[in-house]
C-alpha cells in the first residue's frame, strides 16, 4: 500500500489529489497514476509508524535533508511538466510535507514576484532575511547550477540534475549506513567490553596480585593503561571535537581550508572520489552554458562559483585564464588538472571533433559512474577494516585477561 499526492494537469495546475493505492513498488504506482493523467508528486509506502508520527507532530519542524530533497524533486517534476515556476511554487506551498517547507516555498515565491530570479532568491534566503533568519535550502554549488541554467534557458535540466544528485547522495548515505551499522555496533560493543574489563575486572587482578606479592603481566598492564586513557580521554576528545566544530568559523582560515582541501585530494580513493565529484559539476555547468547559447568563458565562470574546493577553484580560474588567452578548452582543463586524465581526454576529443557539448555530457556521465564505483570501493575497504580492528581489540583484551589469570594461578600454586 502506497500513499500518494498527485496533480491533474489540464491547461494549468489543478487542486492536488491525495489517496492510497496498492502496487508492487513505487515505480509501478507512479506509472499507474501517469496513465490516469495525473502527475505524481509524492508516492510513499504506508507504515504504521506514520500514524504515530502524525499524532505526535506539532506542525513545526526544521528544514531537514528530506525536506530539501522533496523540494527539488517536486520542483523538477512540475517544471518538467511545463508548469510555470510561480505556479509550481504555489502548488508546492499547498503540498509541503512540513510547515518549514511550506514557509520556504511561500517566501521564495514572494521573492520571485518581487523580481528576483530563482537563483537570487535561494542565495538571499541562504544569507538570511531581514530578521536574520537563515534558510539553507540550496548550497552554493546548487545556486550556481541554477544560475547557469536560468541564463542558458535550461532551468528544468539543472533542477533535475540537482534532484538526481541529491537522490544519489541519499542512496550512497543509506548504503553506507546499512553496510557499516553492524560493524559499528560491534566496534562500540568491543570498546564497551574493553572499558568494563579495564575498570571493573583488571583492577581486581592488580589488587589481588599485589597482595600476593606478584605483578601484572605486560599485556594486562597495557590493557589497564589503555582502559584508563579510554575512560578519561574519549570524553575529553569528544568535547574538544564538538567545540572545534562549533567554533570552526573562527579558526578555519582560508589558508587552512586550502591546505585541508589539498590534503583531501591526495588521499587514496577519497581524493579520487572528490576529484570526480567536482569534475562532474564543472563539465555539466559548461555543457549547460554552451547548450543555452553561452560561451566557454561564461561556463567556466559559473563552474568556478560552484566548485567548493579552494584548490579546484584555483585550477578552474587558471584554466579560464588560459582559455581567454586562446588555449584549447580540453588542453586547459588537462594542464591545470581540473579534470581527471580520462575525462580531460574526452573533452579534448570533443573539441577536435566539434562536438564539445556532447563530449562534456559524456564526461559528466563518466565522472558520475566513476564516483559511484569509487564509493562502493571505499565501503568495501572500510567494512573489513572496522571488523579487523574490533577483532584485534577483543582478542587483545581476552589475551591480557587470560595472562592475568595465569599469573594469579602461578602465584597461588607456588
Amino acid at each position: 500500500m502506497f500513499s500518494y499526492t498527485a496533480v491533474p494537469l489540464r491547461g494549468g495546475v489543478a487542486q492536488p489529489i491525495t489517496g492510497r493505492r496498492e502496487g508492487p513498488d513505487e515505480r509501478a504506482v507512479r506509472d499507474d497514476l501517469r496513465e490516469q493523467g495525473l502527475v505524481p508528486l509524492t508516492v510513499r509506502p504506508v507504515h504504521a509508524i506514520e500514524s504515530v508520527r502524525a499524532m505526535m507532530s506539532t506542525g513545526r519542524s526544521r528544514l531537514r535533508t528530506s525536506d530539501r530533497l522533496w523540494f527539488f524533486q517536486t520542483l523538477a517534476m512540475l517544471i518538467g511538466s511545463a508548469v510555470p515556476i510561480d505556479s509550481a511554487l504555489e502548488t508546492m506551498e499547498e503540498l509541503g510535507p512540513t510547515a518549514s517547507v511550506r514557509t520556504v516555498c511561500k517566501a521564495l515565491r514572494s521573492r520571485l514576484q518581487s523580481g528576483d530570479t530563482l537563483a537570487k532568491g535561494l542565495e538571499a534566503m541562504s544569507r538570511g532575511d531581514a530578521t536574520g533568519t537563515i534558510i539553507a535550502l540550496a548550497s552554493i554549488q546548487q545556486v550556481a547550477l541554477i544560475r547557469s541554467g536560468e541564463q542558458a534557458g535550461r532551468l528544468g535540466h539543472v533542477v533535475q540534475l540537482i534532484d538526481t544528485s541529491m537522490r544519489n547522495a541519499a542512496r550512497i548515505r543509506r548504503t553506507l549506513v546499512s553496510r557499516l551499522i553492524y560493524p559499528a555496533m560491534l566496534l562500540v560493543a568491543s570498546i564497551g567490553a574493553v572499558w568494563m574489563l579495564g575498570v571493573f575486572v583488571i583492577p581486581r587482578f592488580a589488587t589481588t596480585l599485589e597482595s600476593l606479592g606478584g605483578t601484572l603481566p605486560l599485556p594486562t598492564r597495557i590493557t589497564l593503561t589503555a582502559s584508563g586513557v579510554l575512560v578519561w580521554g574519549v570524553p575529553a576528545l569528544a568535547t574538544g571535537v564538538i567545540f572545534a566544530l562549533a567554533s570552526r568559523r573562527y579558526w578555519v582560515t582560508p589558508r587552512l581550508r586550502r591546505a585541508i582541501a589539498r590534503v583531501a585530494l591526495r588521499l587514496p580513493i577519497v581524493g579520487t572520489l572528490l576529484w570526480h565529484a567536482r569534475a562532474a559539476v564543472v563539465t555539466d555547468i559548461i555543457a549547460t552554458t554552451i547548450e543555452g547559447g553561452g560561451d566557454v568563458l561564461g561556463g567556466l565562470d559559473h563552474a568556478g562559483e560552484a566548485v567548493q574546493s579552494p584548490v579546484l577553484k584555483e585550477r578552474v580560474i587558471s584554466a579560464r585564464s588560459a582559455v581567454r588567452e586562446g588555449a584549447d578548452l580540453g588542453k586547459a582543463l588537462q594542464e591545470n588538472m581540473v579534470l581527471p586524465p580520462m575525462l580531460g581526454a574526452v573533452v579534448a576529443a570533443g573539441m577536435r571533433s566539434g562536438e564539445l557539448a556532447p563530449a562534456l555530457r559524456q564526461a559528466t556521465e563518466m565522472a558520475l559512474e566513476q564516483q559511484e564505483a569509487l564509493g562502493s570501493r571505499l565501503l568495501a575497504v572500510m567494512e573489513p577494516m572496522i571488523i579487523l580492528f574490533m577483532a584485534g581489540a577483543v582478542g587483545w583484551v581476552v589475551y591480557s585477561l587470560v595472562s592475568g589469570m595465569l599469573a594469579m594461578s602461578d602465584i597461588a600454586g607456588g
